[in-house]
């Protein structure tokens, strides 16, 4: 438990830095959500979090949200892989 409460405030200080915490207005329709929010849906079946740095970025990462899915940005070819009733939250930081 303890391991994930640090991992959780790890990734927490790396999006306040990167300054991820801040909630947008929907952009072309697609919603954004706040840390808050993912925090409270972690574990959900239908809850599909994507790593959208690029591959060396996220080699070079030192923090990363655990069980989220790295997926190529200059590509969408994978987005078929995931049920269109999933959520999927994409970050970059």
């Amino acid at each position: 438990m303890r391991l994930k409460a640090f991992t959780f405030l790890a990734v927490l200080i790396a999006l306040v830095v990167a300054g991820c915490t801040t909630v947008y207005p929907d952009t072309d329709g697609v919603a954004r959500m706040s840390l808050e929010q993912l925090h409270g849906r972690l574990g959900e079946s239908d809850l599909v979090i994507i790593d959208a740095r690029t591959p060396g970025e996220w080699r070079r990462a030192e923090v990363k949200i655990p069980g989220a899915v790295r997926e190529d940005p200059r590509q969408i070819s994978w987005a078929d892989r995931y049920d269109k009733n999933d959520t999927l939250v994409l970050y970059c930081a």
